[in-house]
């Protein structure tokens, strides 16, 4: 069945924000990130929160909604944009006591994302609620996507969650274009991955699955 998928505004910044810590929640990044269970989920929406609020005027937010709200969502920035305004500060105000952690991690992502590309996207995040994934969701959110660029032959980077996830991307044309983040917990690490700009629509599966994107 094909997915309808429309536009975010900012009236589904909230609740993007926290479907998409729902989601991340139980990764082994996150889990290091905000050790605490009952603190993790709040702390990840509103540092997420920002990044949302912030792809909504330099990048595209696809979402498929539910009854209530959005079960999924795919969060894309231009590159380049311009940094959040007073990131620094938001970001200690949003994270608290994790804040050096998300600092971190974010060094490793400017450091593993390709230098001189010139202009792409940036896939931030792909989330599906979980009593929904294994459904198409997020296969069809990152087809709608990619079909675009397609038009313009705009290429993508992303950094894979975890291996499941890699091998979505992997089937829709993403390459591996850097070693693994190397943070200091155990478990599955973040993969950076890379899709050349093309003019075709050969990234659709006639199957599309596995869907279970932490991003």
């Amino acid at each position: 069945m094909r997915q309808r998928v429309r536009t975010a505004t900012a009236q589904d910044t909230r609740a993007v924000a926290r479907l998409i810590a729902e989601s991340f929640a139980p990764i082994d990044l996150s889990r290091w990130l905000v050790p605490p269970d009952d603190e993790r989920v709040h702390v990840l929406t509103s540092y997420f929160a920002m990044h949302v609020e912030h792809a909504l005027q330099h990048g595209q937010i696809d979402v498929i909604d539910g009854p209530a709200a959005p079960v999924a969502a795919a969060v894309w920035f231009a590159v380049p944009h311009p940094d959040v305004p007073g990131y620094a500060g938001r970001r200690r105000i949003a994270c608290g006591p994790w804040t050096e952690r998300f600092e971190r991690l974010e060094a490793q992502m400017h450091q593993a994302h390709p230098a001189a590309t010139g202009p792409h996207m940036y896939g931030a995040f792909l989330a599906v609620e979980e009593h929904r994934q294994n459904r198409g969701l997020g296969s069809a959110l990152l087809d709608q996507r990619l079909a675009d660029m397609d038009q313009y032959g705009l290429p993508a980077y992303l950094e894979a969650a975890n291996a499941r996830s890699r091998d979505l991307y992997l089937r829709k044309g993403f390459i591996d274009c850097a070693p693994v983040f190397d943070l200091p917990y155990d478990g599955e690490p973040l993969y950076p991955m890379w899709r050349d700009g093309r003019h075709d629509a050969s990234h659709t599966d006639a199957e599309p699955q596995a869907d279970q994107e932490p991003q």
